[in-house]
């Protein structure tokens, strides 16, 4: 008979001690900064498990050991911070898209006047900070363009109420206004086209 190898890694125990401990969510929640990620929770009828991974490994591959957890105490407000005893493993694995430290770092850039790729891959190398691809960077400042300005596609129904709400001149001489505006939309055109045709008849 032959015997069939068992090859599935053996889990490790996690032995978890107890950091410290905070007056409220708030804080705690405030003190895992960017370097955990929520994972999964564990409920009870007098508390609450909240469980982070580290974020330089990724969620579908396999997990750098140390790890953290939140306890939410029913009877209080407080919360309890846990960690295992290991420290990280993750052997510097990348994490998919732009770190969010780096992400904070390129918007305060943009409010700055930064604007261009090329300028906040420039700032970006004075610091120490992980440098993401060029690619990654022009797609975020879209990203945050959007957030900021909103959409650049705006329809004729949104350009002609802004000029109705513009068109009074302001005592402010750098406020801007509409001097004066005509929409023609693509079925008055078409009425306008018929009518001509009739006149000419």
């Amino acid at each position: 008979m032959k015997r069939v190898r068992n090859t599935k890694k053996k889990r490790r125990t996690k032995y978890w001690v107890r950091l410290t401990v905070f007056d409220n969510a708030v804080t705690a929640e405030a003190s895992l900064e960017n370097t955990w990620s929520k994972y999964y929770s564990n409920y009870s009828e007098i508390e609450r498990k909240v469980y982070y991974r580290c974020r330089k490994s990724k969620l579908r591959g396999l997990q750098c050991s140390a790890g953290i957890y939140l306890l939410y105490h029913a009877a209080s407000d407080q919360v309890s911070v846990y960690k295992t005893e290991y420290d990280h493993d993750h052997h510097g694995g990348k994490v998919r898209g732009i770190d969010q430290s780096v992400k904070k770092c390129i918007e305060d850039l943009f409010n700055d006047g930064i604007t261009k790729p090329k300028q906040v891959i420039d700032a970006l190398q004075t610091r120490t900070l992980e440098l993401p691809s060029f690619v990654q960077i022009k797609n975020f400042l879209v990203q945050i363009k959007k957030k900021k300005f909103g959409s650049y596609i705006i329809s004729l129904g949104e350009l002609e109420q802004w000029c109705e709400q513009n068109v009074n001149i302001p005592t402010d001489e750098n406020k801007y206004f509409a001097v004066s505006y005509k929409i023609v939309y693509s079925d008055d055109e078409a009425e306008n086209d018929h009518e001509d045709e009739e006149d000419a008849d």
